[in-house]
């Protein structure tokens, strides 16, 4: 699996984390949707201050290419 697939499968999780967390009820609130959000953000910036080249971290534009799926 690529950096690509890595973080486009990463995000896709968080989406849906998110989306979760925000259609919980507020009376009753799910703890664990906000764990899972907080550990899928730690992974999403972990990723990225491992494995995204250094170049790609001072060039905005190749992140968005990356982030858009097209290198």
């Amino acid at each position: 699996m690529d950096l690509t697939d890595d973080l486009a499968t990463l995000l896709d999780e968080l989406i849906i984390a998110i989306e979760q967390r925000d259609e919980s009820d507020p009376d009753s609130h799910d703890w664990t949707i906000d764990a899972r959000v907080r550990r899928l953000e730690r992974r999403l910036v972990l990723l990225r201050r491992t494995e995204w080249p250094s170049s790609l971290m001072r060039d905005p534009e190749a992140q968005d290419r990356v982030l858009a799926g097209v290198s």
